[in-house]
């Protein structure tokens, strides 16, 4: 075919031709008859999309066609009646069939969707602290202790958790300088002065610290019979690597007295 490929067909008149999009268990998911897709399409090996142009109810001027599919993300495959594609980051992704009569004039098919693809560990970090609702200071040291969770897909996860995920810490709005492990043990007034900071524990693991470094575990996923995805930190013949998890807690110093 000579044809330009881009990101935009809307100048070619649309034409009927039948295109149907399955999942990678060969589900299909759009098409005639699916209009809005309710299946979870992912990324890497745990996802892909089968598109499927039906040339035997396509528009009668068709015929002894070349076609292509473009996949949205830069791919392209022609002249596949059964295209398999799996996308490498998640997004929104346009599928379109465009094709050619026998004139040689091209055509983009009637039906075309687009797809959501999602990573099935996605970047995320929580915090949570030791109150249900509120941060709950203990009172002898006017501390909170917080907990970090996260969870980085298999992409980010290469770099981010190779030796740890270290996650920056700081407070909005905290103009106090820096505080050092000598300042806290060896000034008796230390408690009483307006200095926000961060630590590890109060005990002899004290450290004063501007970042924490989570734990690198792997997390692997599969797919079940209904496609639904099931996750787990434990390694078996039939699931795949997706992403790994990290785990980390620290303390805050806040000063409870009013000016």
């Amino acid at each position: 075919m000579s044809y330009s490929f881009n990101k935009d067909y809307s100048t070619l008149s649309a034409i009927s031709i039948p295109l149907n999009i399955y999942n990678s268990n060969k589900n299909q998911i759009l098409g005639t008859t699916i209009s809005t897709s309710q299946s979870s399409i992912y990324t890497g090996e745990l996802g892909g999309l089968f598109a499927v142009p039906d040339f035997l109810t396509a528009d009668s001027s068709i015929s002894d066609t070349d076609f292509f599919i473009d996949f949205g993300d830069g791919t392209i495959i022609e002249n596949n009646l059964s295209a398999f594609h799996s996308y490498n980051t998640s997004g929104n992704y346009p599928i379109t069939l465009v094709v050619t009569n026998s004139a040689g004039s091209f055509f983009r098919s009637n039906n075309s969707y687009i797809v959501n693809i999602t990573d099935p560990v996605p970047d995320k970090i929580y915090l949570t602290n030791s109150g249900d609702k509120q941060p709950q200071q203990n009172e002898s040291e006017s501390t909170v202790i917080f907990y970090l969770t996260r969870f980085n897909n298999i992409v980010t996860s290469r770099d981010l958790s190779a030796n740890n995920y270290k996650i920056k810490l700081s407070v909005d709005g905290n103009s106090s300088k820096f505080q050092q492990e000598e300042d806290y043990l060896e000034n008796k007034d230390f408690q009483y002065q307006k200095r926000s900071f961060f630590f590890t524990s109060p005990d002899e693991n004290f450290k004063v610290i501007d970042s924490v470094e989570t734990t690198s575990d792997f997390i692997y996923g599969k797919l079940d019979q209904s496609d639904n995805l099931i996750l787990s930190t434990l390694s078996a013949r039939d699931t795949i690597l997706v992403g790994t998890s990290g785990y980390a807690s620290f303390r805050y110093f806040e000063p409870t007295f009013a000016n």
